[in-house]
Formats: structure tokens, sequence, C-alpha cells
């Protein structure tokens, strides 16, 4: 899929001048970083979110698709920037639910909870320690800590639990 250029799109705006565009303008200020910062309504994870065509609509689709000149309902819109209440078009991209995954995984914004703090831990963090300190064989030890004997293995190795020393 081709992604429009938006280096014209600032020309494009100046010519759909309405009182919705004027009052959607004065709530957007930019940055010398080149983000576009809404400064209306924001909502849970920072993105701004506002009522337009009887219904509640985010800002930075509403961006994407005033430059564009569309925008695909099955897609998403990503931030090149990584930050939520941006609503520059040169910022912003189409992608899917994976390709927004993928992107959050490449640039170390994923949060996966470590440890005891992951709901489905079942050691904790001295249980771990005392199993890479013990010479007790990995089954009698996944059976005294009731867990498998291959998450013995990977506690072990130091696969799991990394950031326990």
């Amino acid at each position: 899929m081709t992604v429009p250029s938006f280096h014209v799109e600032a020309k494009k705006i100046a010519r759909r001048r309405s009182p919705f565009w004027d009052w959607f303008n004065s709530l957007v200020e930019k940055e010398d970083n080149g983000c576009w910062w809404w400064r209306g309504a924001i909502v849970k994870g920072g993105y701004g979110r506002i009522f337009k065509d009887g219904r509640k609509q985010y800002v930075h689709r509403i961006s994407y698709e005033r430059a564009a000149g569309y925008l695909p309902e099955d897609l998403d819109v990503l931030h090149s920037c990584d930050n939520p209440a941006c609503i520059n078009p040169a910022h912003l991209f189409l992608g899917t639910q994976t390709d927004n995954n993928n992107d959050m995984w490449a640039k170390g914004r994923a949060r996966v909870p470590l440890g005891e703090k992951h709901g489905n831990h079942k050691l904790t963090e001295q249980y771990v320690r005392d199993i890479r300190e013990s010479e007790l064989d990995f089954s009698i030890l996944a059976e005294k800590y009731g867990v498998t004997r291959q998450l013995i293995v990977y506690v072990r190795r130091g696969t799991i639990w990394k950031h326990v020393q």
C-alpha cells in the first residue's frame, strides 16, 4: 500500500477552512520536534478524542484523513513519533493491528510485567535464587516448587527471571 506524501499537506489544510477546522486547529500546538500536540480532550492512553459526525473519534485519525483524503476503516493510524497526542500527518501512517504490535516491540515500548509482577508467576524471586544455588536434581526442584522440570531448567540457565541476580 502506498502512503500519500504530506509535503503539501499544509496547503491542502489551508484550503479547508471552516468553523470546525478553525476550532480544531486552535487546539493544536506545534513543537520544534515536529509533533503537533493535541491540547483538547485526552483519553486513557494519551490519545485525543472528540465528538464528530455523531460519534467519538480519535483526532489523529481525523488529522490523517484530512491530509490524505481517505481513511480505510480496517486499518489503524500509527505514530512514527510514538506520541499518542501528536496529530502531525507527517508522523502518521496506516497499518494493521499486527503492524502496530510489531512497531511497539521493535521500539521497545512493550511493557511485559516481570517476575512476581506477572499475573501467572509461580515462583518468587527468593525461590529463583534458591533454585540457582541448589545442587538438587531438576525433577526434585520442580516437585518441591510445584512447577515443571523445564521451568527449573529455564531458571537455572537464566532464560527466564533474568532480572533476578
